[in-house]
């Protein structure tokens, strides 16, 4: 809050909603700032002449609007995931009208989509890429921003490494048949033979 003006003979007194008085300041001879407030309401200033006290009240005033911050809902979702699978869900509980909820991957500088608010919850699908998944949502009007709850994290596992089959070939009628085996193989890994 400030003045266009001041008077060096002359103290100027900033008054909220007329009744709440929260600065007083002796003029200067040039433009008058008052500092930053953080209460909301409307701002005049009242300037008396220190010689005769004499008063009279400033043009103009300011006024200042607290904007509340958008609800924080929470995160859900994430999982495991063999890699070339679509991906695992990302949920959040909870959205407002009007504002925007956008979605980071690990770091708040990669930021995966944007869904605006609905008033219920939001699906942002599967996602495949592996990380942790946050969300910021912000006010589209006054650009208030606010953490959501908890986060979603996706692992997406390698698939088994891939090994040759070999043998098989004919046989004859009542011999008892013909080898099928695997050229190699992993430990920690289970191997299913499929015929067909």
């Amino acid at each position: 809050v400030g003045l266009s003006g001041s008077e060096s003979d002359v103290s100027y007194e900033v008054f909220r909603n007329d009744t709440n008085s929260v600065a007083v300041t002796g003029g200067i001879g040039a433009a008058l700032p008052f500092g930053s407030f953080d209460s909301a309401g409307i701002y005049t200033v009242v300037a008396t002449r220190t010689a005769t006290g004499c008063k009279d009240t400033m043009n103009g005033s300011s006024t200042i609007t607290i904007y509340p911050l958008p609800l924080v809902d929470t995160v859900s979702g994430g999982g495991v995931y063999c890699y070339g699978y679509p991906g695992a869900p990302v949920y959040l509980s909870g959205s407002e009208i009007n504002v925007n909820y956008n979605l980071y991957r690990d770091t708040f500088s990669t930021m995966v989509m944007s869904l605006p608010g609905s008033g219920t919850s939001l699906n942002y699908g599967l996602l495949e890429p592996p990380g942790t998944y946050h969300v910021i949502a912000v006010n589209a009007t006054t650009g208030c921003v606010s953490a959501m709850d908890s986060q979603a994290v996706n692992i997406r596992n390698p698939l088994p490494l891939l090994h040759a089959i070999a043998g098989g070939g004919g046989y004859c009628t009542g011999a008892s048949g013909v080898h099928i085996y695997l050229d190699a193989s992993n430990a920690g890994k289970r191997y299913e033979l499929y015929k067909g």
